[in-house]
């Protein structure tokens, strides 16, 4: 689960830097689906680096992929940046799924080991989780008919 997260977190900040420009206005669960939202607590001192890892790392490896999941998973994320910081000094960013694309890999490092081989994407996946302040909250949910 805690992988999946990741994924998902990423996945969200991935669609806040679009390097093309898509239109997710129809993307939406159908009643009954999962949708999941996480939150993540990024560092103060490692706001920036989170930043430019997510434009460096990640983005490239989920915009880049020619995996058709993946290319879904993208286009049904949406990734949500603070407005401001909070009083504990942290940063909070949100990915929300809707849909979850039913049977995919939500695990970033998968990802990053697809994209830049075992090793590295290893690597990448830990420098990732150091940007963290505090354990990443997710919530499983499912589209109601309202």
């Amino acid at each position: 689960m805690k992988k999946a997260i990741y994924l998902v977190v990423l996945l969200m900040i991935a669609s806040s830097f679009n390097l093309k420009a898509q239109d997710k206005s129809a993307t939406r669960a159908a009643v009954s689906e999962k949708v999941w939202v996480i939150v993540n607590f990024i560092k103060d001192e490692a706001k920036a680096d989170y930043l430019s890892w997510m434009n460096t790392y990640f983005l490239p490896a989920l915009t880049n992929s020619k995996d058709p999941v993946i290319q879904k998973q993208y286009q049904c994320t949406r990734w949500l940046e603070p407005i401001r910081q909070n009083a504990d000094k942290t940063w909070t960013y949100a990915f929300i799924m809707d849909p979850v694309v039913p049977n995919a890999n939500y695990d970033i490092a998968f990802l990053l080991k697809q994209t830049y081989g075992e090793e590295k994407g290893g690597e990448l996946a830990k420098q990732m989780e150091s940007y963290f302040a505090l354990p990443t909250i997710a919530y499983a949910l499912m589209q109601s008919k309202i």
